[in-house]
This record gives structure tokens, C-alpha cells and sequence, in this order.
């Protein structure tokens, strides 16, 4: 059973030379991955990661940086391209761009980018401003969309308007956004792109940069959002990520 509390989930496979690193968005938690990783079922050493000042308070979010988020990454993906022969980059929106950006920075060991809710271009729709107030102003989870959005916060605080303090850190995201897109184009490993047709933060625009690229695959889950995911969608991605795991390995 998976650990209820915002913590780094390791798990190592003596069987098997792949370990499958998992990366959060922005205020994002590796309890998010869950239903991915008990799907996984021990097949691969597991890295589920907690970027810098995540599970904890909105005053250490918000003295926590771009910079650090992405230097945890790659850190950590360079200290097991020490330890494994293959490494599969699963990154939930904010750690989509991350995953990105290390692969083209460490590329030597990464066999595949698997990309939930990547965004490439943002967009503020009235149920993400729902959802956002619901989970900041509320503590009864209404419906699944919130109870999902809620165990994908990882930032407590005692005041809501605290979350306020933590923009700054919006708009680093905005800018990383803009200058992943380019980042895509020198990637010619595998890469899968999971795209919810219901997304209220990730505009279908971003769809766009993946267009005639033979190395990326999109996968179109309805039924979902930016945070909840149906049982249907889990279980498509779930398969989904198990066959190209599988793949990648294979072609090396």
C-alpha cells in the first residue's frame, strides 16, 4: 500500500536494470503517480520524486525556485545514469518540461519521455479557478475532480491567501513553458504525450508542437482533467506506460 503522506517513494528491482524516475508539477505530489506505480507491480526500481520545497508550506514553495526544481532533476538523473542502463522519464505537466529539459541535458541513459499533461501552452479556465478556490477555501471534498486536485497539492497553509505569495513561481512556469517548446524539437528519443480532453490548465494548442514528429505518440484520454484522471483513463495510461517502457528497453 502506497505511503498516504507528501514523501519520496523509492523502490528498487534487483531484477531489472531500468528505473523509472516519476516527476510532479508545480505544488504537484508523488502521490499522484500511485495508481501508475502499483499498476508497475515491482517490475522496475522506482524513483517517485518531492521537487524542493513541496510537501510542506506555502512560505518554503515559495522560496523554492525554477532553478532548484530543475537542478533536483537532473541531479538525480545523473546519478543514476551511474546505476542503471536504462532510465524512463514520467513527468505530470510542470515535470513534463523538466523531463525535457534533463533529457536534452543527460541524454546518455534515457530511453523514453512518458508526458502527462504537458504544458506547452497554458491556459486559465474557469474550472481550473473553481477547483483551485474549492481546494483552498474548502475542506470537504465535493466531488472526485476535487478530492484528485486536493491529493495533487502538496503546499499546506494556515491562511488561503497565502498561496497568493507563491505567483512568482507561476510565472517562472509561463516562462519554462515558452522555452520547452523549442527544447522538443532536439529530442529524437520515444516520447509519449498524454493529453486530457478535458484539461482546465493545458490548452489543446500545445498538441500542436508534437505535430509530424515521428518519435512522439499522443494519447487522448476523456473522461479526465489536469489533476483526475476516470478509472477507464488510469487504467489506459497505466497500459500504455507498461508497453512503452517495455518498447523503449527492448530497442536498446
Amino acid at each position: 500500500m502506497m505511503d498516504s503522506k507528501h514523501i519520496e517513494y523509492h523502490f528498487k528491482a534487483e531484477t531489472s536494470d531500468a528505473v523509472i524516475v516519476f516527476i510532479h508539477g508545480i505544488q504537484g505530489s508523488p502521490l499522484q503517480f500511485d495508481f501508475i506505480i502499483e499498476k508497475l507491480n515491482g517490475a522496475y526500481s522506482i524513483e517517485n520524486l518531492l521537487l524542493p520545497g513541496h510537501g510542506k508550506t506555502a512560505s518554503d514553495f515559495r522560496s523554492s525556485t525554477m532553478t532548484q526544481w530543475q537542478n533536483y532533476v537532473d541531479e538525480r538523473v545523473e546519478k543514476l545514469q551511474k546505476e542503471y542502463k536504462h532510465i524512463i522519464l514520467v513527468g505530470h505537466s510542470m515535470g513534463g518540461l523538466l523531463s525535457i529539459q534533463s533529457a536534452v541535458s543527460y541524454p546518455e541513459q534515457i530511453r523514453g519521455l512518458f508526458l502527462i499533461a504537458l504544458p506547452l501552452r497554458i491556459r486559465v479556465s474557469y474550472p481550473c479557478i473553481k477547483n483551485s478556490l474549492c481546494v483552498a477555501f474548502s475542506k470537504k471534498d465535493t466531488n472526485e475532480i476535487i478530492a484528485a486536485a486536493r491529493k495533487g497539492n502538496s503546499i499546506s497553509a494556515s491562511n488561503p491567501f497565502e498561496y497568493l505569495a507563491g505567483i512568482p513561481r507561476y510565472i517562472e512556469l509561463l516562462k519554462k513553458s515558452k522555452s520547452t517548446r523549442a527544447l522538443l524539437e532536439k529530442l529524437p528519443l520515444p516520447i509519449v504525450i498524454v493529453h486530457s480532453a478535458n484539461d482546465e490548465l493545458v490548452s489543446n494548442k500545445s498538441l500542436n508542437y508534437a505535430k509530424d514528429k515521428d518519435n512522439i505518440e499522443v494519447i487522448t484520454v476523456n473522461d479526465s482533467g489536469h489533476y483526475y484522471y476516470s478509472q477507464g483513463a488510469q487504467e489506459k495510461i497505466s497500459d500504455t506506460l507498461e508497453e512503452f517502457i517495455a518498447e523503449s528497453i527492448v530497442s536498446f
